[in-house]
């Protein structure tokens, strides 16, 4: 075991997680210009923010790590949100670093599954069954590998090129405050959510398995799986009233929290005190990016993160 990977203890989390703006992991003054690779450029981050009318928000931020930043290379993770009435639709995606173009793998893949999805969802019923939502994941991952392969198809690039993981949701709250959350999974990664404790602690639920070792590495990539695997990989959950929140992190951030059913729950506490108290955009992204940019240097990959979460006067009756 590398011991440079392990979590920091809890009473270092914390101040693992406020480090100051020159304690983070790179400094902008000093990173070099991106170097183009003849394909088609990607922005340095991708920022997404979307507040409902009834109050629920998600918010999504993909930023370069420390490698990428130091050999003046493209982001290889991804993030698309969505919104459509009461459903919050959202994918996550982290390209293979081996992989020639998996930065356009990472990005097709997420903006086919969560457009399928979107194109599809209102034929569901007002309060879908397990088994509609199933399907509809099903769907939109077929939908993610057809949109990888017409790209590849296009630009004379292979699946392989285009290799990357995709960490999938469809969430969908009720007026009474419960949830429906459907979730998929092929590579490593996080999807979680945190209700309250009574002892003011959140708790972890996992609702993806990740595909990766016990302290991380070796995962795999969404063509490595035929379809006929991705039905167990399909997860229903009814979440109830006290759900404080749902995750999606690329390993850029999970892995700093391993073993996440142990500390994970503190990085969405500090998200409760220090992202969600913000009520506009700017400052909400602006923190956002500040708490993913906490201090960790033996993690140099990039950084995505999706966070949903409910009204905070409704989260704070649940506390």
């Amino acid at each position: 075991m590398d011991d440079s990977l392990q979590s920091p203890e809890k009473d270092t989390i914390s101040s693992q997680l406020a480090s100051s703006p020159e304690q983070q992991m790179r400094d902008d003054r000093q990173v070099p210009p991106l170097k183009e690779d003849g394909y088609e450029p990607s922005e340095e981050e991708t920022a997404v923010y979307i507040h409902m009318p009834d109050g629920w928000r998600a918010m999504g931020l993909s930023i370069r790590g420390l490698q990428h930043c130091e050999e003046g290379r493209y982001r290889d993770d991804a993030c698309v949100i969505s919104a459509c009435e009461s459903w919050f639709l959202a994918s996550v995606a982290d390209g293979a670093g081996s992989a020639k173009q998996s930065r356009l793998g990472a990005r097709e893949a997420c903006l086919g599954a969560v457009r399928y999805i979107e194109e599809n969802i209102r034929a569901l019923q007002d309060v879908p069954v397990e088994q509609q939502l199933r399907e509809l994941l099903f769907n939109g991952m077929a939908a993610a590998i057809d949109q990888v392969q017409h790209y590849a198809d296009s630009t004379g690039l292979t699946m392989h090129d285009l290799a990357t993981t995709l960490l999938l949701i469809a969430h969908h709250h009720q007026p009474d405050g419960n949830q429906i959350l459907a979730t998929a999974q092929i590579g490593d990664g996080s999807i979680a959510a945190f209700t309250a404790n009574v002892d003011g602690t959140l708790l972890y639920h996992e609702l993806a398995r990740p595909d990766e070792g016990d302290f991380g590495g070796g995962t795999i990539f969404l063509s490595q799986v035929p379809p006929q695997e991705w039905h167990e990989r399909i997860q229903v959950f009814s979440l109830p009233k006290s759900t404080a929140g749902i995750m999606l992190l690329t390993d850029g951030i999970s892995d700093a929290f391993k073993p996440q059913a142990k500390h994970l729950w503190q990085f969405m506490q500090f998200m409760q005190r220090h992202v969600i108290t913000q009520v506009d955009e700017s400052s909400t992204i602006e923190r956002l990016r500040q708490a993913i940019n906490f201090s960790f240097p033996a993690l140099r990959d990039d950084r995505t993160i999706v966070l949903i979460h409910p009204p905070q006067e409704e989260a704070s009756q649940h506390d």
